[in-house]
Order: structure tokens, then sequence, then C-alpha cells
């Protein structure tokens, strides 16, 4: 009894918040939307945060499909992520979901399409004695 008592005070002092955060969380987040469009010299993908009744926690990055990579909520980056394992003159398709902190997964965001620039070359030339 005195526990309950105690949660409530508790619950009361942080407006409730401690009560909803016990409470299982079911509801994923909202889809990811795109901030901008990738920048030229890599990929770079930036894109909008996403709501949660409780709290996003991670977002997970696809590249065609395929799972690229995670970037924690309080990345110090911010919402963004750097795809620099790609091949010069090739069409990429991104999404982004997001999740929260009780492991629900949103649906994937629309995907940009990216292709990827030719890639820098340097030519050396020796000098023959």
């Amino acid at each position: 009894m005195h526990a309950i008592i105690r949660l409530l005070l508790i619950a009361s002092f942080l407006g409730g918040f401690a009560l909803k955060a016990m409470a299982q969380d079911v509801t994923p987040p909202s889809v990811p939307t795109w901030a901008g469009t990738p920048a030229q010299e890599r990929v770079r993908l930036v894109w909008n945060t996403s709501t949660d009744d409780v709290s996003v926690t991670a977002y997970y990055i696809y590249r065609d499909g395929a799972y690229i990579g995670g970037v924690p909520f309080d990345n110090p980056s911010g919402l963004e992520y750097l795809d620099s394992n790609t091949s010069p003159l090739t069409t990429y398709s991104y999404t982004v979901a997001a999740r929260d902190a009780a492991g629900n997964l949103s649906a994937q965001s629309t995907a940009v399409l990216f292709t990827t620039g030719i890639a820098d070359t340097a030519v050396c030339k020796s000098k023959e004695k």
C-alpha cells in the first residue's frame, strides 16, 4: 500500500510521466520524413524527428531494402547518416525507420533515390631515366 502511495506521489510530482512510462507501450513512433536531399560528395542522409507517445530512441537506415546502420536519437551529429560505402555511378534507394524505448519500430519512410557521382581519380606518371 505504501509503495502505491509513493508511486502516485512521484507521478503527481512528475506530471504523470512516471505512470505513462511504466505503462506498456505498444504504439510505434511516427514514420520519419526526409529533411532534404542527399549531398553529392557521399550519400549524406538527413531526416526530421519522429514523434512517439513515450520516446524515440533510435533510427534505422536501410539501403536498397537492407539494414546498413543505426543512429541513436541523441546522436551529437543530429538526425543524419553518412553512407560512405557506395560505388560510383550507382543508384541507391534509402529509407529510415524510428524505434521507441519499448522496441516498437515505425514503418519505413518513403524512399529517396540517390545516384552517386564519378569517383575522384588521380593519374600518376612515372619518369623513366
